[in-house]
């Protein structure tokens, strides 16, 4: 065999995976040292005496008599109404939240509890955009004023 087919880079590829493949083939066997399995546990001797019970740890139950369930909106008028209803809200829940100014249009932001509300104009929405009848509304700088039923408030922004 000439040295140039000798040192090909198949020969010298079989060469190094026939000894790796005998290796493995021989640990695979399980003659080697292997560490062996722990023993398993002894069963308890009679004489011992069995652990005490342990205590049981009381469970907490939950009563929404003292607290609000957190999930339930605070206003009146959310709770009662349904998706598609338009709900009127009531002036003295009502908060002003910002003012938002551009040069075409300015509009204010307000919250009830729950449910937003939109003054765009002299007229009030609701978070669905539809307009709420018998209000009246005027945004300032720094305050809203809202008049329904006879009744006038002026709602600050950092109320």
């Amino acid at each position: 065999m000439s040295a140039r087919r000798f040192f090909s880079s198949r020969n010298i590829i079989s060469a190094a995976v026939v000894p790796l493949l005998f290796i493995f083939a021989a640990g695979c066997q399980g003659g080697g040292s292997i560490a062996a399995s722990p023993p398993a546990p002894s069963p308890a001797r009679m004489d011992e005496p069995a652990p005490p019970p342990r205590a049981e740890i009381p469970t907490h139950a939950y009563r929404g008599d003292r607290f609000a369930d957190p999930f339930v909106p605070l206003s009146v008028s959310v709770r009662s109404s349904s998706q598609g209803e338009l709900v009127i809200p009531n002036i003295n829940s009502l908060s002003l939240k910002g003012i938002y100014a551009s040069l075409s249009r300015t509009i204010a932001i307000l919250s009830d509890g729950g449910l937003a509300y939109t003054i765009k104009g002299n007229r009030l929405y609701d978070s669905r955009e539809r307009a709420i009848p018998g209000f009246w509304c005027s945004i300032k700088t720094e305050s809203a004023v809202i008049s329904a039923g006879g009744i006038t408030r002026e709602i600050k922004l950092r109320e």
